[in-house]
């Protein structure tokens, strides 16, 4: 019925993101939705239902609300996730495309209890940043995937009408998407360069401790500029927020 995005891992009430211009970036992608003034998306097709229709919009549309009912049904009410043959085209999805500087670390997602769904993965994938993929092609690898699987835990129920005037009961579930070890540094390791690269002591690799590091708004943005860097040699990083500083630093 709703997705709510959050940045922080609790998915506080003070931490939900407004989906509006300044979280969302123009994607350009084929297929894409308006869901939201300024905002677009992408989704595996919706069921075809003229009133009131149960289109993606329906999805952020009541940010607001302490109890979402209405609705986006996807076109495949029987999804399979696994593409076995040509009756299975795979699960139904919901693709947000974000600022590159925006930080989720929690979304919230309401569903009809009547149909919701008892598994999600939630994948990271940037675009833009690299020449060979795109959102019209071959899409980047994630930067990181989330599972859950079996019976979602809900920790919010409540009874809402819906679309056709009958009350149902709608799940909130919770989902925390942050990336690394918190709360954890780790010491000693190799970054190894690209062959040609500097050596010292005779051996091709060295450690790189930047001083000042590099300002980003989270730990998956400091993943992400590690793997794009993993052929000029990265092999981790840091994520740190100095007392006082205005930005968290990536190392």
């Amino acid at each position: 019925a709703e997705v709510f995005l959050h940045s922080d891992p609790d998915c506080s009430p003070e931490s939900q993101l407004p989906y509006e211009g300044s979280v969302c970036a123009e994607a350009d992608a084929m297929g894409q939705v308006e869901v939201s003034p300024g905002c677009f998306a992408r989704v595996r097709g919706s069921y075809p239902q003229t009133s009131p229709g149960f289109s993606p919009e329906m999805l952020f549309d009541e940010q607001q609300s302490e109890s979402p009912s209405q609705e986006w049904v996807s076109e495949c009410l029987n999804c399979n996730p696994e593409i076995a043959d040509e009756s299975r085209e795979g699960p139904a999805f919901l693709e947000l495309f974000l600022a590159k500087n925006t930080a989720v670390q929690c979304v919230r997602v309401v569903q009809n209890s009547v149909a919701a769904a008892d598994s999600l993965v939630i994948s990271l994938t940037p675009f833009g940043i690299l020449s060979q993929c795109s959102l019209s092609g071959t899409l980047c690898e994630p930067t990181q995937v989330w599972r859950f699987s079996g019976a979602l835990a809900s920790t919010v129920n409540y009874t809402a009408a819906a679309f056709d005037g009958s009350e149902y009961t709608f799940l909130e579930t919770r989902f925390s998407i942050a990336c690394g070890m918190a709360d954890t540094q780790l010491f000693g390791e190799i970054l190894s360069a690209p062959l040609g690269g500097r050596t010292v002591d005779g051996a091709e690799h060295f450690g790189a401790y930047a001083v000042e590091g590099q300002a980003v708004p989270s730990a998956c943005h400091c993943q992400q500029l590690c793997m794009t860097a993993v052929h000029d040699g990265c092999r981790s990083y840091k994520f740190y927020h100095p007392v006082g500083a205005a930005f968290p630093r990536c190392f």
